[in-house]
């Protein structure tokens, strides 16, 4: 089951990287600044999710409406599906769907430590409502929901499809460098 008790002043760091050349692209540090019956808020609500953890504001100004990456409970086998609309911070609309899994149990390690965790994986699709173009989604994450109410690790590709041709737009890991919860 999802661990959604989050506490004022629990914290997350997080290293990035590129997945083709390994370099690492940057570091991302999170701290819960405040929690509401709706919402949890890091860094004075640069990031919101809800209180499963699902992102629903970015840094870079996206939004998500509705959507379900977290589930409630862990188990393997278990399958969702989820629809939202994200809108960019260019105020472009994009419908999105993933299809979820709770794929199996594995050990992984990560900066912050080794840790038992359930492999969540998704595919999914984008379409913005106005001009040409999809994405092709994929999406692996790891969550030890006994330790840690954050994403452990997380790999996520981005490539568009269009009359242009195909892009990949992202293509990143991400790894918990180091947590604290109160």
């Amino acid at each position: 089951r999802a661990d959604t008790a989050f506490r004022v002043g629990d914290s997350y760091a997080y290293r990035v990287f590129d997945r083709d050349s390994g370099a690492e692209l940057q570091r991302r540090a999170v701290t819960v600044t405040a929690i509401t019956e709706r919402e949890v808020e890091f860094n004075n609500g640069n990031l919101t999710t809800d209180l499963l953890g699902n992102v629903r504001r970015t840094p870079d100004g996206r939004q998500r409406t509705g959507n379900q990456f977290q589930p409630l409970e862990f188990a393997v086998g278990k399958q969702w599906t989820t629809r939202f609309r994200l809108v960019n911070a260019a105020n472009v609309e994009i419908d999105t769907e993933y299809n979820f899994r709770v794929a199996a149990r594995e050990r992984i390690t990560v900066p912050a430590g080794s840790f038992d965790c359930f492999r969540v994986e998704g595919k999914g699709v984008s379409r913005p409502l106005s001009g040409p173009g999809n994405a092709i989604l994929t999406t692996t994450y790891w969550m030890a929901p006994e330790v840690c109410r954050r994403v452990i690790r997380q790999e996520t590709k981005r490539v568009n499809y269009s009359p242009r041709g195909t892009t990949v737009l992202e293509n990143e890991r991400v790894e918990l460098e180091s947590f604290k919860q109160a």
